[in-house]
This record gives C-alpha cells, structure tokens and sequence, in this order.
C-alpha cells in the first residue's frame, strides 16, 4: 500500500510539473524528462517492503522455524532426466499433499507422464502415464494405492490380470521392508523430513531483495547446495531414526551433485513458502543413472495442514503375492490404459 500511495503521489507531482512547464517556458523539457525518468525508475525498483535481514540470517532463522513445524501443505512440479543406468527416462510428475509430524509423516498424491526405452528389448520409445496415492508414515511404513496406469505403445508392466489387482486397492509395506535409501526415503517419495528441511542444507549464493508471493512480502535469495551440511543432516536424521548411516555411500551419491535453487522466505513468519531447485548431476543410488531436472516447490497451510488418516483396509505387501515374471505386450499397436473401475468386475469375480 506504502509503494501505490507512493507512486501516486509522484504521479500528481509529475503532472504538477508538466503544467509548470506550460506556465514556465524558462523550465527545460530535458529537465522535465529527467524527472519523469526518476518517478519511473522509483516506481519500477521499489518491491514490497521488509525488515534487512542478510540471508544468512534469514536462512538460520528459516531452518529454525521449520524444526518448530509440525504439518503443512505442499505443492510439487518437477521434471527429470536419467541418463544411463538400468532405467535412462524422462518426463515430468507432480507431488500434491501434506507433511506432518515435524516432517517425519506424509501423505500425497502423485502423477506421472514419461517415456523411457528401458522396457523395450529393441529400445523403442515407451510413454507411462500413471497417477496414485502414498502415504509414508513415522517409521517408514509406507501405503500406496496406484490410481491409474498406461503405457503408449501397450508394454505392460505386468500382466493384465495382476495389474487388475493392484489398481484402486491399497497395499502396505511394512517399516521393515521399506528400505529407505539415504536421499530419497524409498523409491516412492521423497523424504519428507529433507522436503521440509531444504533451508537447512543450503549456503548463499546471491541476496535477490524481496518479492511477493501469494499475497506474502518474501525475502528472496539464490542458494547451492552446502555438501558438509546436507551430509551432516542425512547422519543425523538416520540417528534420530536408530538407521545406519553408510557415509562412504552417502559420499558417493553426493560429490557429484551439482544443484543450484531460489528460496522465498516469509518476511513475518520466516516460513519456506516457495523454493525451486536445477539439479544437474545426481547418480542414482540404485541403478547407476545419473539424474538431471528441476523442481519447484511451494508451501501453505502452515500447522494447519489436513490430517494423514492411513487406510484400514491395505493389504501387505508380501513375498509371492504376484507371482510370476513382467511380461511384455507383443501387440504395440494401440495405447493400453489399465484403471481400476474397468476392472471392477474382474476382481468381483476372484
């Protein structure tokens, strides 16, 4: 309100100007364009208002407030690149859900568009669409239910009648089985405590001012990725946890990471609203593929976000349940688009 009452009273002076010019011919139009060109160069750098703060210390006090979190809700739209590896893809997904107790709990919904020719012995190119639900609660129980799923061409990934079992119900993966790698937290989701955590592994790189987001004044700064503090975050989350912490692995996977960020930090409050990261270089942990993207990710419902109410009909997840190999489709000729209500009768009948 200050810079648009600010603006507008320079707006009045500039006309009062310009009609003092008529009055006065002895006043100079070069005078008069000067003073115009400073109203607008005024009118142009000033950005909503907020204490100065170093982003250093924007940054502490960011990672203090987010170990005070308890639950919030999170938007994430990201896309990635694997190159080599047993699965290269690429493709985008979005991750829309909440986090909750101090970021050790999550529940969220996911979608997926990519291609890939790892599924195709002569490396054709395959495109996977899929949408479902993972719920990672305290301990790294992990609930997941795949929505929908289809391939173009048809190159199923499992059987259709297995599949047919799987979409619409909810499986669950026991603590023990969930195996949760150091940066990913399972092969489903990331790490909900590393999501909520982001502005405790950064270092400064360049103080971008201020900004508006979403109606918020937010100190905006450019940030990397600090390895010794990342490193010493992943060791102590594991610890917390009663986890191993395998360093020279951890080791491995970080040194060739190379990310570079944007952090928007709430001016009042010092809460992470929004942060958006470019990764180029990230070797996979299982597989061996070196990953490249980006990811944007906004943040809301601070400590108000909506309960995580686990499912009480979920099957385990066990050794055997789908026996059998993945066959592939020899019919490549049309799109297979595999969802749970059209096969509602199918497992009626099993």
């Amino acid at each position: 309100m200050l810079s648009i009452v600010f603006v507008t009273h320079h707006e009045h002076t500039a006309r009062d100007s310009f009609s003092s010019f008529m009055r006065f011919p002895r006043i100079s139009a070069l005078q008069v364009l000067s003073v115009l060109s400073t109203f607008v160069l005024i009118s142009c750098n000033r950005g909503p208002v907020a204490p100065i703060i170093a982003p250093e210390e924007v940054l502490r006090r960011a990672a203090q407030r987010s170990q005070e979190l308890d639950s919030a809700s999170f938007v994430v739209d990201s896309t990635f690149t694997v190159t080599g590896g047993v699965f290269p893809v690429s493709g985008s997904a979005q991750l829309k859900g909440v986090l909750h107790e101090g970021g050790n709990a999550m529940q969220l919904v996911t979608t997926m568009d990519a291609v890939t020719t790892a599924l195709d012995p002569l490396g054709q190119k395959i495109r996977m669409i899929g949408k479902g639900d993972v719920i990672m609660m305290k301990g790294q129980d992990v609930y997941f239910r795949m929505q929908d799923f289809s391939t173009t061409p048809d190159q199923t990934l499992f059987q259709k009648d297995l599949l047919a079992r799987m979409l619409g119900m909810w499986w669950h993966v026991p603590e023990a089985k969930a195996n949760p790698t150091p940066l990913t937290g399972g092969s489903l989701t990331p790490s909900p405590s590393l999501l909520r955590a982001q502005s405790q592994v950064v270092k400064v790189l360049a103080d971008e001012g201020t900004a508006s987001i979403d109606g918020r004044t937010a100190y905006h700064i450019s940030v990397g990725i600090d390895q010794d503090k990342l490193m010493q975050f992943l060791e102590a989350s594991a610890r917390a946890k009663g986890e191993a912490f395998d360093q020279d692995a951890t080791t491995k996977t970080l040194l060739p990471l190379v990310a570079t960020g944007q952090m928007w930090v709430d001016s009042d409050t010092f809460s992470l609203l929004r942060v958006s990261w470019t990764v180029d270089a990230l070797v996979e942990e299982v597989g061996g593929g070196v990953v490249s993207g980006t990811l944007n990710v906004g943040f809301s419902d601070f400590n108000t976000a909506p309960p995580i109410i686990p499912p009480t009909d979920a099957q385990e997840l066990a050794p055997g349940i789908f026996p059998g190999s993945f066959p592939v489709s020899s019919d490549t000729s049309s799109a297979s688009s595999i969802t749970s209500e059209g096969f509602s009768s199918s497992l009626s009948d099993q």
